[in-house]
């Protein structure tokens, strides 16, 4: 096991699937938590096995590296529900996009 994503109660915690960083040294995720703070992209870095987080929304749905000046390209949902296949209801449909990061800083405490 790698990572393991606690919640419970009045929370809702989701993990997107991983993507390899732009060199493959390296895989990360989103974990993004409703209902509560703490929402963080993971990066898995192979070579140390170590873990690393930089904040993020809790809307994110889905992940992908792009490079260190874009950062990853995320969908996001605004009905924080990332196993629906879709965005959610129609009256919330423009609330879903799908937007770049930007340049992320792998810097807080777990």
């Amino acid at each position: 096991m790698v990572y393991q994503a606690g919640g419970g109660g009045a929370s809702f915690t989701s993990v997107t699937r991983p993507s390899f960083t732009a060199d493959r040294s390296g895989v990360l995720w989103a974990v993004a938590r409703k209902g509560m703070s703490g929402s963080r992209i993971v990066k898995y870095t192979l070579r140390t096995s170590t873990l690393s987080y930089a904040h993020c929304a809790p809307n994110y749905a889905s992940t992908a590296w792009v490079d260190d000046a874009l950062g990853a390209v995320v969908s996001t949902d605004p009905t924080g529900d990332p196993y629906a296949g879709e965005c959610g209801p129609a009256s919330v449909m423009e609330s879903c996009g799908i937007l770049y990061t930007g340049p992320l800083s792998f810097n807080l405490k777990p």
